[in-house]
């Protein structure tokens, strides 16, 4: 299997920080429905680490897995769901093509947060 088949190609779907671009009411602004829809954010890139403090997705790996564009660190209280995408590896054929497997969600539990 090549380097690049070792990291899985997932989605995150996180809270980040939301703004406003022009002008609100002060109470829609006080409303955590106002912010809610501008906040969620969704990352798809590999999975390059699952710490406890949360887990780094690179969007770009090299085909050697040495390199890495753009990593992105995701805190674990801010992920609210992360699906596997699929699983990129190399046929064991001569012919060496990529080959591309469906996978099922990635188990993931948010800091504090219970299983549903």
């Amino acid at each position: 299997m090549s380097a690049l088949g070792s990291h899985r190609l997932i989605c995150v779907v996180w809270t980040d920080a939301a703004s406003d671009t022009g002008w609100t009411t002060i109470s829609d602004a006080r409303r955590y429905e106002h912010w809610q829809a501008r906040s969620l954010t969704r990352t798809v890139g590999h999975l390059l680490a699952d710490l406890p403090e949360g887990i780094v997705v690179g969007p770009s790996v090299t085909d050697d897995g040495e390199m890495v564009a753009d990593a992105l660190f995701v805190p674990r209280g801010v992920i609210q769901r992360v699906t596997e995408v699929m699983e990129l590896e190399r046929a064991v054929d001569s012919s060496s093509k990529r080959k591309e497997q469906a996978v099922s969600d990635y188990d993931y539990q948010m800091a504090g947060v219970p299983d549903e």
